[in-house]
């Protein structure tokens, strides 16, 4: 059990460090229009992060996910690097 708690914090602390994407920006990395985002992040349910900003922010985690990036991969700090660029 320690284990688990242990792995939990240390994975809210990697989100908590990673950006929150606008939809403009989801699009721009997926190289998508808006619409077709909108329908994405409904048809995934996906909920806004929240915070300060005006307009809705999605958690970059949700974002992988939805990219097919394993949650192991997603977590390990090395790597996001290479994870946060656009896609190709």
């Amino acid at each position: 059990m320690k284990q688990v708690m242990a792995n939990l914090r240390a994975a809210a602390r990697t989100a908590s460090n990673l950006p929150a994407l606008s939809q403009l920006q989801i699009a721009q990395r997926w190289r998508l229009d808006a619409d077709t985002v909108r329908k994405i992040i409904r048809e995934h349910h996906l909920s806004p992060v929240p915070g300060p900003w005006k307009r809705a922010r999605y958690s970059m985690l949700d974002v992988w996910r939805i990219e097919g990036i394993p949650h192991t991969v997603a977590l390990d700090t090395s790597l996001h690097g290479d994870l946060l660029e656009p896609l190709a």
